[in-house]
């Protein structure tokens, strides 16, 4: 179930403001609709939204409205967290391989929130999506904290992109290309990762249009749901496999023995829960996708795990994984039910 863990890092955080309207007097702007298509040509892609059986080449086509929200309700939080707020369809077509050729109608739901401890300095975060898609469909929470303090860049576009002729080219990783049209909208066009025979003069993978409007109020929201320790005795001694993917990432050491985890209250029975050591520090950072949400005016989300315990349960549906430091303090949580 990596590839959700690594979709929901990089789906949709804070909306971008303050766009500079090349001597007009300065607007402050915020996206309010992502829509446009983007071809899923890798196998990596494909699999992230559940369809490792099918052949590449699926198109998915989007039409998300954005909204920005003030968090109320939480009991521990220094500040009240700001995010975004998404809805909307996912369309998926051009399914083909097992079973002939076939569509998914979906809708997305996503809430990111972000608790700040001081100007541009974000301590905790937290992500919410359904992806309400018939059997492929998925809930996802996760959790982060910052130690130290992640600071967001407000100038984070202009170190991605470098001016072209018509518009912003990505210095690194996939090829983008960005224009800001008459209406202030961006329209996106481009490669996705792993897409290595992809560039300017191809067949572009990604076609999307971020609609901006005047900064709205923002919408007041009930926070998301706490995590709370689960005590629970697992029906097998085996190693749980949702996140097995993502334990190469982090790089764990050996077992030892299983610590408690925190996760979203569930009714769910534990099949196999485990721990291991965590000890390299500072790296690797998960960022992926960077560039092109970054150029929607949408910020992708970076952590940097730390030493500590990582802790997973599988659940008959899902599962739990959770990093605690040192000091035994949750600094990332991941949950999925399917």
């Amino acid at each position: 179930m990596v590839e959700w863990v690594v979709l929901a890092i990089v789906v949709f955080s804070t909306v971008g403001i303050g766009l500079d309207l090349g001597g007009e007097e300065e607007v402050e702007m915020e996206v309010t609709n992502i829509s446009g298509s983007i071809i899923l040509s890798t196998r990596s892609s494909m699999d992230a939204i559940g369809l490792d059986e099918y052949d590449r080449g699926a198109v998915a086509t989007l039409d998300i409205d954005v909204r920005s929200v003030l968090s109320e309700g939480c009991l521990d939080c220094v500040s009240s967290p700001v995010g975004i707020q998404l809805h909307g369809s996912v369309v998926v077509t051009n399914i083909t391989g097992v079973g002939g050729q076939g569509r998914i109608e979906s809708m997305l739901s996503v809430t990111h929130l972000q608790e700040f401890v001081d100007e541009g300095l974000v301590i905790r975060e937290w992500l919410n999506v359904d992806w309400d898609a018939g059997s492929e469909s998925v809930h996802l929470q996760m959790i982060m904290t910052h130690d130290p303090p992640r600071w967001t860049l407000d100038d984070r576009f202009h170190a991605s992109f470098s001016p072209v002729e018509g518009g912003e080219e990505s210095r690194v990783g996939p090829w983008l290309f960005v224009e800001t049209l008459l209406d202030h909208s961006v329209h996106l066009r481009g490669c996705i990762p792993d897409a290595f025979t992809c560039h300017s003069e191809t067949v572009h993978s990604v076609d999307l249009t971020s609609t901006r409007a005047a900064v709205r109020v923002p919408l007041k929201v009930q926070h998301l749901q706490s995590w709370e320790s689960v005590q629970a005795t697992p029906s097998s001694d085996d190693s749980p496999q949702p996140f097995a993917n993502f334990r190469q990432i982090l790089g764990v050491d050996s077992e030892v023995p299983a610590e408690n985890l925190s996760c979203p209250a569930t009714d769910e029975g534990v099949l196999a829960m485990k721990s291991w050591q965590v000890s390299d520090s500072g790296g690797p950072a998960f960022a992926p996708l960077n560039s092109w949400f970054e150029a929607l005016e949408l910020s992708s989300t970076t952590f940097i795990p730390s030493v500590g315990i990582w802790t997973e349960a599988e659940f008959d549906d899902g599962g739990c994984g959770g990093l605690v430091d040192e000091a035994g303090h949750l600094i990332l949580g991941i949950y999925f039910i399917q």
